[in-house]
Order: C-alpha cells, then structure tokens, then sequence
C-alpha cells in the first residue's frame, strides 16, 4: 500500500487520529531504518511527514531527527508537541539546528573538560573531609527518581 502520510512518534502520550493512507512509525523503528539501509526507500515517498513528539524542546539530537523527518517527504513536514505546539521542518529551521548542532559539537571538549575538573575538585574536598555517618534505618526515606520519561503523571501517598 502506498502511504501518502507518515507520523513517527517519539514519547508522544496521546493516539493520533490517523486515516488509511498514513504509517505511524516509532521513533526507534525510523532508528533501525537508518542503521539498516532500509531509510533509503522511504526518501521522499510522502506527502506530508510529521513527528508527534512529548516536548520538541527536549529532543536529544534535534538537527540528525529533523534533517530524517525533512528527507521523507519534498511537501508538508512538521513537528508536533503534546500541547498542540507546531514547528514547520523549513530549511531556516534546519539552518538554525545545524548552527546549533556545529556550535554544541565544538563546546563539548571544553564542556567535558570542565566537568572532569569539578569532579577532581569535589574529590579533593571529599578526601580531605571526614564523613563517618552511619546509616539511620529510622530516618526520612530519600526516593531518587532516575527515568527520563516525560510527561509522565504519578501520584503518590
């Protein structure tokens, strides 16, 4: 079947109304397209290409997903957030994420190297004081939320 519409999804927490000639792709399956060879096909086959998305402004890689998004289809490429947010795939915008992809790329060694250095000096500070707490099995529970799932809703009691 020829498909005149994708949408790939990437932690988007709602169902997108979709019609018959659309493919809904996980962002994960568009992953294993471009490491297999198999993107290759699917460059400039749709109409319209569309990334439903959580929050647009904590995509990790923002230029690589957009300049994958813009590649599937020559028409309408947009980005869509939970709230409704929309983001046209122009070429200023793939302008703007590039500059921003070649800036981050040329902060990253002094970046790293600043962080090697603060974790030096905490090091030295920690050796230097001396920490001998013992653990309090009556004491306040600390929790440590450590998943990276946005827009996820918990409760608690």
């Amino acid at each position: 079947m020829k498909y005149n519409k994708i949408i790939i999804l990437r932690e988007f927490h709602q169902t997108p109304e979709v019609s018959q000639d659309t493919r809904v792709v996980p962002i994960h399956e568009l992953g294993q397209w471009i490491r297999t060879g198999r993107y290759l096909k699917h460059i400039f086959q749709y109409r319209e290409a569309w990334l439903y998305t959580y929050n647009w402004q904590f995509t990790t890689k923002p230029f690589l997903v957009s300049l994958a998004l813009r590649l599937l289809t020559p028409g309408k490429c947009r980005i869509r957030d939970d709230q409704g947010k929309e983001i046209a795939v122009s070429f200023k915008h793939l302008v703007r994420s590039f500059t921003h992809f070649v800036r981050d790329g040329m902060k990253k060694a002094s970046l790293l190297a600043s962080i090697h250095n603060e974790i030096e000096n905490l090091s030295q500070i920690s050796q230097k004081e001396s920490h001998s707490s013992a653990l309090n099995p009556s004491g306040q529970p600390v929790y440590l939320r450590s998943d990276h799932c946005f827009g996820l809703k918990a409760g608690g009691s």
